[in-house]
C-alpha cells in the first residue's frame, strides 16, 4: 500500500501526503457502502424514488447548516489538525448507523437509512471545512495539485477494488445480513483512516479570525465570486444524476448488485487512470479550461449510461464518467485554491463549502422529484446532459471573462510602473 504514496517519507510535507494519501485510501475502502451501496440498500426496503432523493439531499441541507459552525470550532484548537479529530469521528458514524436498520419496522426503515446519513453530516459539515483548511497547512501551495492527484488516484483504486468485492458479497450472501456485515467492516476502516489523518503536522499554520469576513464582504472578491458562480454550476450539473443511476440499473434494466458494483468499478478505473496526471496536465492546460472540459465529458458519459441497451456503452460511459468528473473534482479545488487569500482561507472554504452544500441539496430532490411524478427515468437523464453542456458553456463563459479582467490588471501594472 505504500507505493501509493511517497517512499521513505523524510520531510514533514512528504510525511504529510503521506498520511493523507494513507488516509483516503482506507477511506475508500469504506466509501461503496455509502456512495454506492446505500441507496440499493433502501431500494431493497422498499424506498420510493423521493426517498431516495432524500437520501442525497437531506445530508446537504444539515451540511450547508453545519458549516456556519466550523469557524467557532477551530478557533477552539492551536491548528486544523487538531481541530479536525472529533468530527471527524462523527462523520464516520455514517458508516456505523445503518447496521441496525433490520432493528425498525419495515416501513421505516428507509427513514432509519436517511437518518442514518443525516445525522452524520453534522459533524461532517464541520470537518469537511476544517479538513480543507488541514490540506492547506499540511502542503504548500506549490503542492496541492500533487496532493490531490495522488489521494483521487488512491482512493480510486481503494474504492474500485472494494466496490467489486462488496457487490459480490452482497449479491451473494443473505438479506440483510449482507449489509450489516458490510457496514460494521466499512466503519472499523474508517477508523484507520482517521487514525492517518491525526499523524498530520500542520507546517502553514492559517489560524480562523475571531471575526470572520461576511458573504457580502468576500462577493466584493471577483476571483472567489467566480469560484463561487462556478462551485455552484458544477455540484448542480453533477448531483443531478446520481441518485437516477441505481434507480435506472436496477428498475429500468433490472440490474442486481453486482453489475451495480461493475459499472462503479469502472467508472472508478476510468478515474484512477487520470488521476495521477492531473499536475501535467493542469500545467499544460489550466484549471480554468479544464472545469468546461470535464463538464462537457460527463454530459457525454450520461448520453452513453441512458441511451444504449447494450453493456458495453454503459461501461464505457461509467468509465468516462470517471475521468472526466476525476477532471473536474481535481481543477475545481485547485482553482478555488489558487484564487483564495492564505490569510482568509478557512473564512472563504467554509463559503465554497456552502455553495457546495446548497446545489447538492437542490440537485438530487429536482431528479428524483421527476421521478416520484411517474417521469421516465431516461427523459429525465437526458435533461440531466442537457444541464451539464448548460453549465460548461457558463462555466468557460465566466472563466474567460475573469481570465480577461486578470489580463487588464496586469497590463494596468505594467503601465502603472512604466510611469
Amino acid at each position: 500500500m505504500t507505493n501509493l504514496s511517497v517512499p521513505a517519507p523524510e520531510s514533514t510535507e512528504a510525511k504529510n501526503i503521506h498520511h493523507l494519501v494513507m488516509d483516503i485510501f482506507w477511506f475508500g475502502l469504506a466509501f461503496p457502502t455509502t456512495s454506492r451501496f446505500l441507496a440499493t440498500y433502501a431500494l431493497r426496503v422498499d424506498a420510493s424514488a423521493q426517498q431516495i432523493g432524500w437520501l442525497t439531499a437531506a445530508p446537504s441541507l444539515v451540511l450547508l447548516f453545519a458549516t456556519l459552525l466550523s469557524n467557532r470550532w477551530r478557533l477552539r484548537y492551536p491548528n486544523a489538525t487538531r481541530a479536525v479529530i472529533l468530527p471527524g469521528l462523527g462523520h464516520r458514524m455514517v458508516f456505523l448507523l445503518p447496521v441496525f436498520t433490520p432493528l425498525f419496522p419495515h416501513d421505516w426503515q428507509p427513514i432509519w437509512l436517511i437518518l442514518s446519513a443525516t445525522l452524520p453530516a453534522l459533524s461532517q459539515g464541520i470537518a469537511s471545512v476544517v479538513f480543507l483548511v488541514m490540506l492547506r497547512e499540511a502542503v504548500s501551495i506549490e503542492k496541492i495539485t500533487l496532493l490531490i492527484s495522488r489521494r483521487n488516484f488512491a482512493f480510486n483504486v481503494a474504492l474500485g477494488g472494494s466496490t467489486i468485492a462488496l457487490g459480490i458479497w452482497l449479491t451473494k450472501a443473505p438479506f440483510p445480513w449482507n449489509y450489516q456485515i458490510v457496514f460494521l467492516l466499512a466503519f472499523v476502516l474508517a477508523l484507520v483512516s482517521l487514525w492517518h489523518v491525526k499523524q498530520t503536522q500542520s507546517v502553514y499554520n492559517m489560524p480562523a479570525s475571531a471575526q470572520p469576513i461576511s458573504i457580502k464582504s468576500a462577493w466584493r472578491n471577483s476571483d472567489f465570486r467566480a469560484v463561487t458562480q462556478i462551485t455552484v454550476l458544477v455540484h448542480l450539473a453533477v448531483f443531478f444524476v446520481p441518485p437516477l443511476i441505481p434507480i435506472y440499473l436496477m428498475d429500468t434494466l433490472g440490474r442486481s448488485e453486482d453489475f451495480v458494483a461493475l459499472f462503479s468499478f469502472v467508472e472508478l478505473a476510468g478515474a484512477a487512470s487520470i488521476a495521477m496526471f492531473m499536475p501535467q496536465i493542469t500545467h499544460r492546460i489550466g484549471n480554468a479550461r479544464l472545469l468546461p472540459l470535464g463538464m462537457f465529458g460527463m454530459a457525454v458519459s450520461v448520453l452513453m449510461i441512458g441511451f444504449s441497451p447494450a453493456v458495453m456503452p454503459i461501461l464505457l460511459g461509467a468509465a468516462l464518467g470517471g475521468v472526466f468528473w476525476t477532471m473536474e473534482g481535481v481543477s475545481l479545488f485547485s482553482y478555488f485554491s489558487e484564487k483564495t487569500p492564505s490569510d482568509q482561507v478557512m473564512d472563504y472554504t467554509k463559503m465554497y463549502n456552502q455553495a457546495a452544500f446548497l446545489s447538492m441539496f437542490i440537485a438530487p430532490l429536482l431528479s428524483t422529484q421527476l421521478v416520484e411524478m411517474r417521469v421516465d427515468v431516461v427523459p429525465v437523464l437526458l435533461l440531466g446532459v442537457g444541464i451539464r453542456v448548460v453549465a460548461g458553456w457558463f462555466i468557460r463563459h465566466i472563466g474567460d471573462t475573469t481570465e480577461r479582467a486578470e489580463k487588464m490588471k496586469r497590463e494596468l501594472v505594467v503601465v502603472g510602473s512604466r510611469r
